[in-house]
């Protein structure tokens, strides 16, 4: 009995350390520097092509038929609002506002033409295309 008390200690112990082994292998570390890299560049709002946002290096800007609705820094992590990207994700984006109004992103898809974000807390999907590849 005392032997069987002690096969199912150590099978128990071996599964979890092999299951704490695979999830730090699964956790998705975010380059954050490669996929502002990606960003780069003007992307227009499938849905609304009035509407674009504009990434440089370090900035985001917002505009809308022409005018400039929001601009400020952003960064790419792998963590905002208390949410973190799954293995499939690029990463979060996150542009904090002075009005609050922080925007908050799951960034679901990035290609060189196309972008996907799903925005948090709301769920709702943005899909963008960047603006040279928008008429093709």
């Amino acid at each position: 009995m005392r032997n069987l008390h002690l096969r199912i200690t150590l099978v128990c112990c071996f599964v979890f350390g092999l299951v704490g082994c695979l999830t730090e292998l699964w956790a998705q570390e975010v380059d954050e520097q490669a996929v502002k890299q990606q960003l780069i560049g003007t992307w227009v709002l499938e849905e609304d092509p009035k509407s674009s946002w504009v990434f440089s290096d370090d900035e985001l800007k917002g505009v809308y038929d022409g005018t400039l609705r929001f601009q400020g820094s952003y960064s790419v992590t792998d963590e905002c609002m208390g949410e973190s990207p799954t293995e499939y994700d690029e990463g979060m984006l996150f542009a904090p506002s002075e009005s609050g109004a922080d925007i908050c992103a799951v960034i679901q898809g990035l290609s060189e033409d196309r972008l996907t974000l799903l925005f948090l807390p709301s769920g709702r999907f943005g899909f963008f295309v960047r603006e040279e590849h928008f008429d093709e």
